[in-house]
């Protein structure tokens, strides 16, 4: 279904991308409908490196990094996402993972709210500095008392 999700305008990734994020121990979730994915979300299990920010480590044994989540436009309003992160986070459970980390740029107001409305904890907040693609450095601005990682 990779190809799928790489025919899309709402995607982050090639399919040559995606594929190689699946070999590399990633897993994507989604949603069918008639036969086409209307929305779908990435999990890393081992390291926190799909973000906007280029942070990169090991997650603990119960954590995972949550990405890359997705609606088609034509079928956002409908309540897929709170189903899928649902269904994804009892999966994800399932395999013994408790704690789900995720980065939201502070200009996606749209996720805030949706992450409000799960009961998400902030860990911190971050300035992310980025130069022509060779510089970038990030800062943490604040820290939040949830914060174990």
């Amino acid at each position: 279904d990779m190809n799928d999700i790489a025919a899309r305008a709402e995607r982050d990734y090639s399919e040559g991308k995606m594929l190689q994020m699946l070999a590399d121990g990633c897993i994507c979730m989604g949603v069918k409908f008639n036969r086409q994915i209307v929305a779908h979300c990435w999990n890393n299990l081992k390291n926190c490196k799909q973000n906007p920010f280029g942070l990169n480590f090991n997650l603990p044994q119960t954590y995972v990094y949550n990405f890359g989540m997705r609606t088609l436009k034509r079928y956002k309003g409908n309540g897929l996402a709170p189903f899928l992160k649902f269904h994804n986070y009892r999966y994800l459970l399932q395999m013994g993972k408790k704690k789900y980390l995720g980065y939201i740029m502070y200009s996606n107001v749209q996720s805030i709210k949706f992450h409000r409305k799960l009961n998400a904890k902030k860990s911190g907040i971050y300035l992310n500095i980025r130069f022509f693609g060779k510089y970038n450095q990030n800062f943490r601005i604040r820290r939040f008392k949830n914060d174990d990682l």
